[in-house]
């Protein structure tokens, strides 16, 4: 089967599936924004992503839109929860701020209203939102 969301909060993604519905959401990170659908396995994996306070795993071949929809997950989370502190996180510095970026972008497409400005506008490595949440970055390293 292709997708599967297993009690331990795992979630697969195959290439097997039959597309069903799509829902287009405004791409994250461009300048312009630009609609794209995501694919069933990605609305599950966002609508798992943004809400639930539990953590989520994604074992998914490469190439296939990770990035993609848990930027849309995690800004969706961000903004349906408030006073949260999100993190994103990865093994590499270069990694890490990538998917911050698409974060970012994502938000600013569909949530302009939400991030903070002045003083508290967003930094390389933090973004403040008016309902209190921040999202912040940072490389675990080895």
């Amino acid at each position: 089967m292709g997708f599967s969301e297993e009690e331990s909060g795992t979630v697969n993604s195959g290439a097997e599936r039959e597309p069903d519905s799509k829902r287009s959401v405004s791409k994250a990170g461009g300048r312009q924004a630009e609609k794209i659908e995501l694919d069933p396995w990605q609305q599950e994996v966002v609508d798992t992503i943004s809400n639930t306070d539990d953590n989520v795993c994604l074992r998914s071949g490469r190439q296939v839109g990770k990035s993609t929809c848990i930027s849309v997950g995690t800004g969706e989370y961000a903004t349906k929860n408030s006073k949260k502190s999100v993190m994103i996180i990865s093994h590499t510095e270069r990694q890490a701020y990538l998917l911050f970026s698409k974060v970012l972008g994502y938000l600013f497409d569909n949530y302009r209203q939400w991030i903070k400005k002045g003083k508290d506008r967003p930094t390389k490595s933090e973004i403040k939102l008016t309902n209190g949440t921040v999202i912040r970055c940072l490389p675990t390293g080895l």
